[in-house]
């Protein structure tokens, strides 16, 4: 097995992915002279404790000149009292605690409350359509840190599975991710990649891959067993780099691992480069054909957090 060395722009958890979102209602407010955490909480009535955490900084912080706060307003609070859980207090409202997780970042993920916290039950939100939110993340992740974002998350990608020439994978010791999201009901998936131990994307192993049908069947044999095996939810395919060259092929594999995978259960993702136009140049950007791969998966995420990288996010 092995562990990817991190890349210089890669941190634990290595990437964010969110296809639509419902938002809470929330204003930004920029830091004026003489502000604190205090007054601000007093000029929108909320809870400094909770704009403090919600924002990063302590309640006694210097505000800096200019400085954006996020202001989330509550629609329903609840005061713990003595006795009650937080498991409790779900089952009283009629919400899940992974709700609460995500309502009350004060709780950093861990169902402990005293007597005498507020804690948001509710916020005001602007429905905008359905949301899915999934990341990869390296084996060696902190479980602090992934339990803290994983009731955020819809799908978890522990990154990543290699594999070789001959369809054999290359695994990676993914049990206590898989275990941890399954306590927050996160679903994990396989993520398969042509990935190395030097941290690069082969076009070699790609090609002599996509150029040697037989083994397909190998490799996807040998994804099934391991997501039988290790309860998860489906397959995130990940070739990057391919080049013009290897572009049919690429879609007539996600083709063939979504036919092969489908009937027994198992839906089939695949990464897509951030293209701007579909002449863009390029080895990652035109092996990556959006009509041929959007037909070849069941669903596809396009790769946008790569442009934040070197300069702002920009749409398609």
């Amino acid at each position: 097995m092995f562990f990817p060395k991190p890349l210089q722009f890669l941190r634990q958890i290595r990437k964010i992915i969110i296809y639509c979102y419902w938002v809470n209602r929330m204003v930004i407010h920029i830091v004026k002279q003489g502000d604190t955490i205090f007054n601000v909480a007093q000029q929108y009535s909320v809870n400094p404790d909770i704009l403090a955490v919600n924002n990063g900084v302590s309640g006694n912080a210097n505000l800096a000149l200019g400085q954006a706060l996020v202001v989330v307003f509550p629609l329903v609070t609840h005061i713990v009292r003595e006795g009650e859980t937080l498991f409790s207090i779900a089952r009283d409202y009629g919400v899940s605690v992974n709700s609460l997780y995500r309502n009350n970042l004060i709780l950093e993920s861990k169902p402990v409350v005293f007597t005498g916290m507020e804690l948001i039950i509710e916020s005001e939100k602007n429905l905008i359509g359905g949301y899915m939110t999934g990341g990869y993340a390296y084996p060696f992740i902190s479980t602090d840190l992934l339990d803290s974002t994983l009731p955020f998350m819809s799908a978890l990608m522990p990154f990543t599975y290699g594999f070789k020439s001959d369809g054999s994978l290359v695994p990676i010791d993914d049990t206590v991710m898989i275990s941890r999201a399954e306590v927050y009901g996160t679903k994990p998936v396989m993520h398969l990649s042509t990935l190395t131990e030097e941290d690069v994307f082969s076009v070699e192993l790609a090609t002599q891959f996509l150029n040697n049908r037989p083994v397909w069947g190998t490799l996807i044999n040998n994804v099934l067993a391991v997501l039988r095996q290790k309860g998860y939810y489906g397959l995130d395919v990940d070739f990057e780099f391919l080049g013009l060259e290897n572009a049919a092929k690429y879609a007539e594999f996600i083709t063939f691992a979504r036919e092969t995978l489908n009937p027994q259960g198992y839906p089939v993702m695949v990464a897509l480069a951030p293209k701007t136009s579909v002449t863009q140049p390029g080895a990652l950007y035109q092996g990556h054909d959006y009509n041929a791969l959007g037909q070849a998966a069941n669903t596809v995420l396009i790769m946008t957090y790569e442009w934040g990288y070197t300069f702002p996010p920009t749409p398609i």
